[in-house]
């Protein structure tokens, strides 16, 4: 199978999250959200062909604290 390049979520359950759908792309247009804040995104699109097998999967993390507290 071709390499898919990195798919982005088109789905969230982001409760007490700012904005959450700004995570849908990598453009510089965050999303916010407290300590406290819980994440779920979902729908990625993964072409998986019927009887495929997985051998493995990457995941980048885009993030940025600008409050770490003291």
């Amino acid at each position: 199978m071709p390499d898919t390049g990195f798919l982005f979520p088109t789905a969230n359950d982001a409760a007490g999250w700012t904005s959450p759908d700004n995570v849908h792309a990598s453009d510089d247009v965050r999303a916010t959200a407290p300590d406290s804040a819980q994440e779920r995104y979902k729908n990625f699109g993964w072409p998986v062909p019927p009887g495929a097998t997985i051998l493995g999967l990457e995941f980048v993390l885009e993030g940025l604290v600008t409050d770490i507290g003291s």
